[in-house]
This record gives structure tokens, sequence and C-alpha cells, in this order.
């Protein structure tokens, strides 16, 4: 079953030292190796600082990045990844950091792509005005074993200095800014390598990611079986209405969509807290 991926090279398209993250799990988990493409500039494609807008969402934007390095590199087998920083969805007052890894096999023309989200990230940014603001900020975004990067303003900015990891480089940086333009903008360094948080929440999703590299849909036979939904619907203990709680887990390909049901125990019930019609 694991011969899709034996004895081939596995390009990481990455410059900002993601492959500590991936490659070991993958060279553990499939005898392939893995190389990093020459002279890739991930950056391209999009920067968390700002200076080059991402131009789609983060699956193309893996898959166009996967793509380029792939060509640039005469590689068949590609991962790549992006990360997204912002807001958690449903509770605002949380940072959120998700992860888009993506595999791509060009020999065998099939993707397989996982989602990894947190809300453990040190994703902010802030506005500094003196020595001891901006070393409460180091303390508490985890410098300097997290990167920092102090810009004079949060867009379109003159200076953007990224990846300052020690004391006196960011004392000094932030001087400079400030006698220059009488603002600092700081913000955590969200590039994986000045980011240890970052960099655990990406190693989580190659974990997923290699799951489903092995394991192969009994129908079509391609690896990448394993994307998980859920029907909603439990009925409530109180009034037995659906509630938005999962009646049924439904395991599918990716590729040709054959699907696999896990309905919850018979006579399970929701807490009546989760029902619209007893808790409106």
């Amino acid at each position: 079953a694991m011969t899709w991926f034996n004895n081939r090279k596995l390009l990481i398209a990455t410059q900002h030292g993601k492959e500590k993250a991936i490659a070991p799990l993958m060279e553990q988990a499939f005898s392939l190796f893995c190389a990093l493409p020459h002279h890739f500039d991930s950056d391209a494609f999009g920067t968390f600082s700002g200076e080059i807008e991402r131009g789609n969402n983060p699956l193309e934007t893996a898959r166009l990045k996967g793509r380029e390095a792939a060509r640039q590199n005469n590689a068949d087998l590609v991962l790549s990844s992006e990360g997204s920083f912002g807001p958690h969805p449903q509770l605002y007052f949380l940072p959120f950091n998700q992860e888009v890894l993506l595999l791509q096999d060009l020999k065998n023309g099939f993707e397989i792509h996982v989602t990894e989200s947190s809300t453990q990230t040190n994703f902010t940014a802030e506005s500094i005005s003196s020595e001891s603001e901006l070393k409460q900020f180091a303390t508490r975004i985890g410098f300097p074993e997290h990167g920092i990067i102090l810009k004079d303003k949060a867009a379109g900015f003159k200076e953007c200095i990224k990846g300052i990891h020690d004391e006196d480089t960011l004392v000094k940086t932030f001087h400079s800014i400030w006698s220059e333009h009488g603002v600092v903008h700081a913000e955590s360094d969200m590039r994986a390598h000045f980011n240890p948080m970052r960099m655990q929440v990406i190693k989580n999703a190659c974990e997923k990611l290699v799951a489903r590299m092995q394991n192969n849909c009994i129908q079509c036979g391609l690896p990448g079986f394993g994307e998980v939904s859920f029907v909603t619907g439990l009925p409530c203990a109180w009034c037995g209405n659906p509630t938005r709680l999962p009646l049924k887990k439904e395991i599918s390909c990716l590729h040709c969509r054959h699907s696999e049901t896990q309905m919850y125990p018979a006579g399970d019930t929701s807490d009546a807290g989760n029902c619209d019609a007893c808790n409106p």
C-alpha cells in the first residue's frame, strides 16, 4: 500500500525552515528523501508583513507555490504550505492560526491537502512609543525565541526590519525608526523559522497529512482517504428536536468522493443546553 511514495524525492517548497518540522516525519513514514528548492522565492506569493498581498486563497496559493518550485527544480512530488492569521472565526477575541499543507504528486496526477488550526499563536501587532512598551511587547510574544518585525507604520511603510531576535538589535532598530518617523509599529514575525509556535502547528498538520498519505481509498485506490465532515442533528435529550451537535461523521476520499458514515451511538442524545428549542 505504501508504494506510491517509495524511493522518491519530495521537494519541500519553503524558504523559511519548515522542513525542520516536515522532513523527519516524512522520511520516517515513507522511504523517500526530502530536498529543498534552489533559490526559491516563496515571498513572491505573498508576505505576512504586508509588502506583497496574497492574491489567492491559502490552498490556491500553496498550489501555485508548489507547482512553481516543482517546475524550477524538475520535481514531480512537492509539498507546500500556507499559513493564515486573524481573529478566531467564532471567538473573535482569540487569535487564530490556520495552516494548509498540500502534497502534489505531479507524476500520478493527484493531490492531498490537510488543514490544521490552532489558537496557540502569538500573532499580534501594536504601536509602540517607548522602550519599556517595546520590552513588554517582546516579553508577551515570547521574544527572543519568537522574532519581531519593526516598521514605521502598519501599511504603506517605508521601513520594515524583519527577523529581529536579539535585544541589542531590537532596541537599536526601535530608536532608529523612532528618531526618523516618530512612531514604531511592532508585530510578531510569523515566518516559520522565527516562530516556534507556528512551527508546532505545521508539525501537527504534517502528522495529519502523513496519516492521509498512508490511507488508500478502497474505491479508487489513491492515497488521501480521511477527509472528515460532520452531519448535525443529534436529538435533544429533553424535547427530541435535532440539535447542532453531530449525528454522524462522514469520512471521505479527496479524489473520488467515496465515503463511509459512522453514526453516533444509538440512543445518544444532546444536552438541552445545545438545543435551540429548549435553550433559544
